[in-house]
This record gives C-alpha cells, sequence and structure tokens, in this order.
C-alpha cells in the first residue's frame, strides 16, 4: 500500500509566562500556580508542552511514519479511555496546597499511559475509489463529518469557563458517537397560538476534543491507496480508522447542552449528554480488518 501524508505539524516548548494570561485577563496566584504546574508536568511526560506551534512537516512524517507505518495497532475504545483519565484530578481543593495538588495529580498520571490508539467510526459513503489510477482515496470527512456544541463543558457556569477556548462548528475536535433516542412529545404552541405537536429526545454524544481551529487541511483528503481493481472492494469494505491521542488537561469532562428551542420549522427538542476527552489529536491511522496501519495522516 502507499500513503500519501496530506499535513504535518510539529511542536516547540512554550514558556509558561505565555500561557500565564487568560484572554488578557490576569490568573490570581493559584491559578498561575496551577497552570505552570501543568505546563511543567506535561514537559516531563511528554517531553513537549500540548501547545502547538506549525513548524516540520518532515519531522512528524518521519515519527508517525516510522511508529505506525506497516504495523499492528490494537485500538481502544472511548469508554475505555474515559474510565481511565476520569479519576484524574482536575481542580485543587479550596483546603490543599499547590504542592498537595502536585503530588496528588503525579501519583495518579504515573499510573495513566500517555497515549491511546482510540477506535473511531469510518464513514465508507466518503471512499471512493479511481479505477483509472486504481487509487483509492479516504476524504477527511471518512473521520470527521460530525459537529457537537461545548457550552455545557467549557461554558459560561462550569469550572473551566474561559480556561479553554471554544467555538461551536469550528474546533479540531471528532465526535467518536453520537446516540439519540426518543423520550416523549408535548404540544407547544407560539405567539400566534399556533399548536404543534414536539417530539423530545435525549442524545448521548462522546468527543475528543483538541482546541480551536481546522483538524485537517482544506484539500480533504487524508490519504490515497493503491490498489487494485479486484481488490478495491473487499478492502474499502473492511477499511477502519484510529486516532493517536495524548490526553493534555483537564483530561475528561462531562456536560449538558440543551439545544435551540423548538420552531415550527424544526419541531424537536434534544438534550444532549456530552463526554469529552481532551486530548492532542495527533495523528489519524487507516487499518485493514487486522489493524494493520496503512496510512498515517499528521494532523494540525
Amino acid at each position: 500500500m502507499q500513503l500519501l501524508v496530506i499535513s504535518v505539524y510539529c511542536c516547540f516548548p512554550v514558556s509558561a509566562e505565555e500561557v500565564e494570561g487568560n484572554n488578557g485577563r490576569l490568573l490570581d496566584t493559584t491559578e498561575k500556580a496551577i497552570n505552570k504546574l501543568l505546563l511543567q508536568i506535561e514537559r516531563q511526560r511528554y517531553g513537549y508542552d500540548t501547545k502547538w506551534q506549525k513548524s516540520n512537516k518532515d519531522s512528524l512524517l518521519a515519527i508517525g511514519s516510522s511508529m505506525y507505518l506497516g504495523k499492528k495497532v490494537s485500538p481502544v475504545t472511548f469508554e475505555y479511555v474515559k474510565n481511565i483519565l476520569t479519576g484524574i484530578p482536575k481542580i485543587k481543593n479550596e483546603y490543599e496546597t499547590t504542592m498537595s495538588f502536585q503530588s496528588r495529580l503525579l501519583e495518579v498520571l504515573s499510573h495513566v499511559p500517555k497515549s491511546y490508539v482510540l477506535q473511531v467510526p469510518l464513514d465508507k459513503s466518503h471512499i471512493k475509489y479511481n479505477a483509472d489510477d486504481q487509487l483509492l482515496i479516504i476524504d477527511t470527512y471518512a473521520v470527521d463529518n460530525t459537529n457537537t456544541r461545548y457550552e455545557g463543558v467549557f461554558g459560561y457556569g462550569t469550572p473551566f469557563y474561559e480556561k479553554i477556548d471554544y467555538i461551536n462548528n469550528s474546533n479540531m475536535d471528532v465526535v467518536v458517537s453520537s446516540k439519540k433516542s426518543f423520550t416523549g412529545s408535548y404540544w407547544a404552541s407560539n405567539a400566534f397560538g399556533i399548536k404543534a405537536k414536539v417530539n423530545r429526545s435525549k442524545r448521548n454524544t462522546s468527543a475528543v476534543f483538541d482546541g480551536v481551529g481546522a483538524l485537517f487541511d482544506n484539500n480533504g483528503e487524508l490519504a490515497k491507496l493503491i490498489v487494485s481493481r479486484t481488490q478495491a472492494p473487499s478492502l474499502k469494505a473492511s477499511l477502519k480508522a484510529a486516532l493517536v491521542v495524548v490526553p493534555k488537561y483537564p483530561y475528561f469532562l462531562r456536560g449538558k447542552v440543551l439545544w435551540d428551542d423548538p420552531t415550527i420549522y424544526s419541531l424537536v427538542d434534544i438534550d444532549e449528554d456530552l463526554n469529552v476527552i481532551i486530548a492532542d489529536i495527533q495523528f489519524v491511522l487507516i487499518t485493514d480488518s487486522m489493524n494493520n496501519v496503512l496510512a498515517v495522516y499528521v494532523t494540525n
């Protein structure tokens, strides 16, 4: 198989002073200390800060290829990672010193893997075969074609309000699953007295959140695999995808999102429970049915 890597980004350390500010507002002394501590822990555990900058593309291409390309991986589920990250301390107790919080956090992190190969869905409708060139082309939409909203996790009223930047529909994230169930209905009316029946639904969504921006480049291709015409149908049907993620503070959060009120044009009332792993999404892996890596894409 042949790999086409679309984009590669690398990282350089940033100083603690660069992250002390919070949208121009100085953090209090305790928050400064905690932010410095978290930055130091990231450097110690991963060898770099999880605030990445665009840099040498060839560096991460070489790293990703040597680590994964042509090798067999063992992807884990979202629930598996969630259960591990749930127990990591996120907020310093009011009566706890910064040093005690540091010790408690380091003790927990010492038992937590640094990175995970996380299984994610692969939408086959965004994989096309070019019979003339014998290329199986995998679009970015095959992995990332669903959005969710994060105000219930990072927004006003949450412990991480103004500490984590997010923009609805413009984040480096991947929705791993979103399951909706019908919970009932009710009658509603508008200001003109027009009545309509509204369906109420509950949605459970799991996502991996990295930060604000585009996870992939604009050309929309994850990989191009050279495949014969006879092999293409079976390979396309069996392809799978996984993310290589490095969890970062605050690791895992839950929240609730109340979607827009029903209108005459959308007679749906949705309550969403959102589970979010916060992590660097480093690579997308395309594998065969036996989890052998056929292509590696380095994200933004």
